[in-house]
């Protein structure tokens, strides 16, 4: 991963770094998430150049975007995955701590001040449709923020934590997920061709 962002910005990696900590100190399966939708961002840099050249903003904000739950009561996290309420105290807290901490982590490494500010702002909303729908960049990193839902990391880590019950129940709910959380086709279509793979899966320790 690491080789891999340093080919767009030789401080990704130690921005990385620098957020790590965050993503391990909040929900168990936020780095995994976190790299997960990293690994997708950068197929999708492949396959479209003009989103490349927003590399800028795009990938702090995937790195940052939930690395807000290290800063949320213990108490708290528990039941913080998936559609909860806009106003659940958690996920506005999340956001607003996410953003500071982007902000701090990019200043360290003098990021540019403008991106700075754009990618705290994603950080910001990225759970509230009502704001990352108005902004190209935004609705990206939510978007991909979804589809990472239908990998292994997420699938089964919500299983064997409790938060789901079993495949079917997990199944049902991302099932759910395929008719609103994507506007755009190419990622409901990935979203699905997951899915499929983790039906066939028999499981994960």
């Amino acid at each position: 991963m690491k080789r891999k962002l340093r080919e767009y910005d030789r401080r990704y990696p130690a921005i990385l770094d620098d957020a790590k900590p965050h993503l391990v100190e909040g929900r168990a399966v936020d780095l995994g998430h976190t790299l997960d939708a990293l690994e997708v961002l950068l197929d999708l840099f492949k396959l479209d150049p003009q989103l490349k050249a927003s590399h800028r903003i795009l990938i702090p904000s995937v790195i940052f975007h939930d690395c807000g739950w290290s800063k949320v009561p213990k108490n708290m996290l528990p039941g913080s995955y998936g559609d909860v309420k806009e106003d659940n105290p958690g996920k506005i807290i999340h956001q607003e701590q996410g953003a500071g901490i982007a902000r701090r982590i990019l200043k360290k490494h003098s990021y540019p001040e403008d991106c700075i500010e754009e990618v705290s702002f994603i950080v910001s909303v990225h759970d509230k449709p009502e704001e990352y729908k108005k902004h190209a960049l935004a609705g990206i990193v939510a978007e991909i923020d979804k589809l990472v839902r239908y990998k292994p990391t997420l699938f089964w880590g919500l299983i064997n934590d409790g938060t789901f019950k079993n495949r079917e129940e997990r199944v049902a709910f991302l099932e759910k997920g395929l008719g609103k959380w994507f506007t755009k086709p190419e990622f409901r279509q990935k979203a699905a061709s997951l899915l499929e793979e983790r039906k066939r899966e028999q499981g994960k320790p």
